[in-house]
C-alpha cells in the first residue's frame, strides 16, 4: 500500500512548486476516484518522507500545508 501511495503523491507532483495542500488533496481525490480511502494524515507523513527520500523537493515548513511547497527533483 505504502507504494502505491507514494506513486499516487508524486504523480499529483509536477515539475513546478505546488503548494503541499494542493499535492495532498488532488492525491486523496485520486485515491477516492478508484476506491482507495486513506487519511489525510497519512499521506501528509508519506509526502514526508518522499522529501527525506529526495523523490520530491520542498521549500517551507511541512506541517504548514497551505505554506509549503513540493516539486519534483530537478536535474542540473
Amino acid at each position: 500500500m505504502t507504494h502505491d501511495l507514494d506513486g499516487a503523491i508524486l504523480s499529483a507532483a509536477s515539475n513546478n512548486w505546488r503548494k503541499v495542500a494542493f499535492v495532498l488533496t488532488k492525491t486523496l481525490h485520486g485515491l477516492e476516484d478508484v476506491g482507495v480511502t486513506v487519511d489525510v494524515n497519512d499521506l501528509a507523513e508519506r509526502l514526508k518522507t518522499l522529501v527525506v527520500s529526495e523523490r520530491l523537493e520542498s521549500q517551507g515548513n511541512l506541517d504548514r500545508w497551505r505554506y509549503s511547497e513540493v516539486r519534483l527533483p530537478q536535474s542540473d
